[in-house]
């Protein structure tokens, strides 16, 4: 009575008291449970007390304290929020960490005091927004992530029970959320950037989880720490690349294609390492999505490989299996060491393509004359073998034919200079592949035969015919003219057997050149 004719409230002074009253009521309630281990040692009638204490100490010095402080209502709101989340956090850290029943509520007191004065210091800062909300979303989901793993990082799985699961669920979301409403005082990321990142943490979880798995040794908590330190370190790497690159559906397209061909890679060498059970192919298959995916991402963020070399990089990646599958029967003619062989060679044979094809030592266009060259020495290879094997030993066809491959595609990249057609200054279009085996095969021009003019082009951009043009050029262009060949690769393979087929019989065997024609 003495002081309320002295009080000045403001316009945000009730939402102040009224935060303050509940705040009070609400630690009222708690603080009589602390120096407890057991909540049935706990009075009721201190329960009470406590709640009528603070609750009625709260009430009688806010309106006191209002007109000092002069806190606005977006300041008492971001404290409240900031309290409720900091005591959901706080109180499953203890119940996490200790079996007391005093612990939880010692770390709702302790997160929901430190909660109410960062949201009360950083209300400037704090918006609850569109803008801000990707960022808090995306710590929330990885904090509930991570507490899924971390009871089982800290105890051994048999003594994790409903109470440590619980703790961990909601230190990790509540501290999630924490933490992601922190962050966004400092930047905010758009909602491609956050969820690259939580992509990004998904493909470490993918690849510790898949390493845990595969490995005979990293068992229980082991195998749940590499998880989640996996998890760690996919968000850090995703988080440096989202200023660079956001969930797009390309991303995302490159990212599964990633993913689906690391895992058929992973389990066909989960198979052919002859796998020791479920559990073995299981982190094959995660291990490979992690790693594919990856590949995909990183695939996304370099753009110098465009779409148009990308046949050209698949075509090396054929070849690399071809040889590696016939490198693997040398050692055993076993299924699985013939698809060891097959999938090294098709990785190595897409790293050297993509290699080749960054330094500009190949064109996509010249892998048609590449895998031409690749099937004469397939060929080639396997005639030269061929006097020196027997059915008891095959072992030197099964060497040309993979080596031939490799030599004849060496002699074409040592070739492709004098394969050329004109450079760009001089005809605006290549010629075509037709026109190509002319100028290879055909002798030049000779002075005597009239003196031909140079070729030209045309206001079109396609090449002209000279009046002194040989008809073999002649018929190579028009050729050209009608079916553009854009890439050529051999057809080498075995048809299937027939059932009538007496014991021992080779398969069929085909050879031919398939290829793209505009």
């Amino acid at each position: 009575m003495a002081s309320w004719s002295r009080l000045t409230l403001g316009s945000g002074d009730g939402g102040f008291i009224l935060a303050a009253t509940a705040l009070g009521t609400w630690n009222g309630l708690w603080l009589p449970r602390l120096g407890h281990a057991d909540s049935r040692t706990v009075d009721s009638g201190r329960e009470a007390g406590g709640v009528l204490a603070l609750a009625g100490a709260a009430s009688f010095g806010a309106p006191l304290l209002a007109p000092v402080v002069e806190l606005s209502a977006d300041t008492t709101s971001d404290a409240v929020i900031m309290d409720g989340v900091g005591s959901g956090a706080g109180a499953g850290v203890g119940a996490l960490l200790s079996t007391r029943a005093d612990a939880p509520v010692a770390g709702l007191l302790l997160g929901g005091a430190a909660g109410l004065v960062l949201g009360g210091g950083l209300h400037e800062r704090i918006h609850f927004d569109g803008a801000h909300a990707p960022l808090m979303t995306a710590g929330a989901l990885e904090g509930l992530w991570a507490g899924a793993l971390l009871p089982y990082v800290l105890h051994a799985s048999d003594d994790v029970g409903d109470r440590q699961r619980a703790g961990a669920a909601a230190a990790g979301g509540f501290g999630g959320l924490g933490l992601g409403i922190l962050a966004s005082t400092l930047f905010t990321p758009s909602a491609g950037q956050a969820g690259f990142a939580a992509l990004g943490s998904g493909v470490g979880a993918a690849i510790g989880g898949g390493i845990a798995l595969v490995s005979e040794n990293i068992h229980d908590q082991a195998a749940a720490g590499l998880t989640l330190a996996g998890t760690g370190a996919g968000l850090i790497a995703a988080g440096v690349l989202a200023p660079r690159l956001e969930l797009d559906p390309r991303v995302v397209g490159a990212a599964a294609l990633g993913a689906g061909l690391g895992t058929s890679e992973a389990l066909l060498f989960a198979w052919s390492g002859r796998a020791g059970g479920q559990p073995q192919y299981t982190g094959a298959a995660l291990l490979g999505a992690g790693v594919g995916a990856g590949l995909g991402l990183a695939s996304a963020a370099e753009t110098d490989l465009s779409r148009s070399l990308s046949p050209a990089a698949a075509g090396f990646a054929a070849w690399g299996a071809w040889m590696g599958a016939f490198s693997g029967s040398l050692f055993a003619r076993d299924p699985h060491e013939i698809t060891t062989g097959g999938l090294i060679g098709a990785n190595a044979g897409l790293l050297a393509g993509v290699g080749l094809l960054r330094l500009h030592a190949v064109d996509g266009g010249d892998f048609g004359w590449l895998s031409l060259f690749g099937a004469m020495g397939t060929v080639g290879g396997a005639a030269v073998a061929a006097p020196f094997t027997s059915r008891a030993a095959p072992g030197p066809i099964l060497a040309g034919l993979a080596i031939g491959p490799a030599v004849g595609m060496v002699t074409g990249a040592l070739l492709l200079p004098h394969l050329r057609g004109p450079s760009p200054s001089v005809a605006r279009r290549s010629p075509g592949f037709f026109t190509r085996v002319a100028q290879a095969v055909e002798p030049k021009h000779r002075a005597s035969r009239g003196g031909a003019a140079p070729e030209a082009t045309s206001s079109s951009g396609t090449l002209a015919s000279s009046a002194g043009e040989s008809a073999t050029r002649r018929f190579a262009r028009a050729l050209d003219e009608t079916i553009r060949v854009t890439d050529c690769a051999p057809l080498i393979g075995a048809l299937p057997q027939a059932d009538s087929a007496p014991p021992g019989t080779p398969p069929p065997f085909i050879a031919g050149v398939t290829g793209h024609w505009q």
